[in-house]
């Protein structure tokens, strides 16, 4: 036989577990969406920069505009390069978003390299 709230007090732990599931969820899902999107317009970018004959600075332009849209962090907390390569760019970055989970702050990093030659 259970004790009296015992019941209560499973369902008050599962409540809470569910909360953070959910709190984590809402919070780091879209930093890793932002992510993705951005890493596409590095992987977009890398591969039409020799057919639209861009230059790195203005193809490093175009990319410091996507990320301040996707609200990833500025320069120079964003490490973007963006160098001639055979045929093409070769782009990296490399930057820190930090996502806070209420009870602490989570460092969420990320790096991303692609070149002309490979984006396709």
């Amino acid at each position: 036989m259970n004790a009296p709230g015992g019941s209560k007090l499973n369902l008050l732990i599962a409540l809470t577990i569910a909360a953070a599931i959910i709190l984590v969820a809402v919070r780091i899902v879209p930093v890793y969406v932002q992510n993705y999107q951005f890493e596409e317009a590095m992987r977009t970018r890398a591969k039409f920069a020799s057919v639209e004959r861009k230059s790195p600075e203005a193809v490093r332009t175009e990319l410091l505009k996507e990320a301040r849209e996707l609200g990833l962090p500025e320069p120079p907390k964003l490490r973007l390069t963006v160098v001639p390569a055979p045929g093409g760019v070769r782009i990296s970055s490399q930057y820190t978003v930090p996502v806070d989970l209420i009870f602490f702050q989570q460092n969420l990093n990320f790096s991303y390299r692609t070149e002309t030659s490979t984006a396709y």
